[in-house]
């Protein structure tokens, strides 16, 4: 096992079954790992995973190794290598901001559409996007632009003003401190 986790950390999975296919993406290499890692076989969990793949950007090598993969700790080899690559990497989203909310309240039984704007948004390419306002989870609509992403807001205590939330993978966490208030329904 020790000798399987050095090999794979260093030369990734040359020569093993799955590992030649230049334009092996990220959904067909986790489902072909999923044959054999029960942990990725339930389709939500197998569908983040695929999210987070193609929002992180996952090297070639890397969708190589996981679908060689002959178990979990093959897989977990292999995410291991990942992190290890993506820790040591240079990453600049030194341009991706948030610089407000519109509107800046909603009903407080929730489905109200908000436009936060920002720069940067798309300029690095594609991104995952979850929004909390407060503790409740709003519903990513779709990027309208590299400046400004449309949320459906939860619902949320009538007349509390809360922060609000962006998690951008790539990309991190930024905040619009007490951004958003839900307004008692009328």
């Amino acid at each position: 096992m020790r000798m399987l986790l050095i090999l794979v950390l260093l030369g990734g999975c040359p020569g093993r079954e799955g590992a030649h296919d230049p334009e092996l993406g990220c959904e067909e290499a986790l489902r072909t790992a999923s044959q054999k890692v029960p942990d990725l076989q339930p389709p939500k969990q197998l569908a983040e995973v695929v999210s987070g793949c193609i929002g992180d950007q996952w090297p070639l090598d890397t969708r190589k190794c996981v679908a060689a993969v002959r178990d979990k700790p093959d897989f977990m080899a292999c995410m291991m290598r990942l992190d290890e690559r993506t820790k040591n990497a240079p990453v600049n989203h030194a341009r991706l901001t948030v610089t407000g909310i519109d509107p800046t309240r909603g009903d407080a039984e929730g489905g109200t559409y908000v436009r936060i704007k920002g720069t940067d948004f798309m300029a690095d390419g594609a991104r995952n996007a979850k929004v909390y306002f407060g503790a409740h989870q709003g519903t990513v609509v779709r990027f309208a632009s590299d400046t400004e992403l449309v949320v459906e807001a939860p619902g949320g205590k009538p007349d509390e003003t809360v922060d609000v939330l962006l998690i951008l993978e790539p990309g991190g966490e930024l905040k619009l401190p007490r951004a958003f208030t839900f307004a008692a329904h009328p």
